[in-house]
């Protein structure tokens, strides 16, 4: 998994909660698309809490939002639920971003080679993608991730699983089609509840 520091544009204190909070929604995701859904609600907790002193009073309506959507994905009782809580949550961390000027500490690279990786690194290189690129949001990443979805998945002899394999390349297609924070949020949750079905179908483990 991979590690973007995200900041608002703000005060020096607040990198370090933005760190933490861009940490603990990216291990949340990471939670959800391997079906570790317990760990996956108790990391999202890590959302849940005042804001500090040093955010402004302006931008509190959106920590709001959230806590809120965090408290979502912990109360999600199924899969599907659950990865679209999180497509939510990652749209609710953005809105606070924009709102404060927010952005990457440092920018990602999307030019980086993966043509050699197995099946399942390519996947964890296009989640995390779209996750950057609904969470800051960044359109550049967004599209890098939608490019990488919607390379040919592998072809699993169980007949689930190749249903799942469909599924999985129509959200690739929407991917490249979504704009909107919301279209974007939508589709990165049945992306997100695909591969979390696909590796309970197949007991293949998303490993970094």
């Amino acid at each position: 998994m991979f590690w973007l520091t995200i900041t608002a544009l703000a005060a020096e204190p607040l990198l370090d909660h933005m760190d933490g909070h861009f940490a603990a929604a990216t291990d949340t995701m990471s939670d959800v698309s391997t079906g570790e859904f317990e760990r996956a609600r108790m990391e999202v907790s890590r959302l849940d809490h005042e804001p500090p002193d040093a955010l402004g009073e302006e931008l509190h309506a959106y920590v709001a939002g959230v806590r809120s959507a965090a408290r979502a994905v912990a109360a999600s009782p199924n899969m599907q639920e659950i990865a679209d809580a999180v497509g939510q949550l990652g749209t609710a961390c953005a809105a606070c971003h924009k709102a404060a000027g927010g952005g990457a500490r440092r920018a990602p690279r999307f030019d980086r080679d993966i043509s050699e990786y197995s099946e399942q690194r390519r996947h964890m290189w296009t989640l995390n993608w779209l996750w950057y690129g609904l969470v800051v949001p960044d359109d550049g990443a967004w599209e890098a991730g939608a490019n990488l979805a919607a390379l040919p998945p592998a072809r699993y002899r169980r007949a689930g699983a190749q249903r799942l394999v469909r599924a999985y390349e129509t959200a690739a297609r929407d991917a490249g089609e979504a704009k909107t924070d919301a279209e974007r949020a939508s589709t990165f949750g049945a992306i997100l509840a695909t591969c979390a079905a696909c590796h309970e179908a197949t007991g293949v483990s998303l490993s970094p």
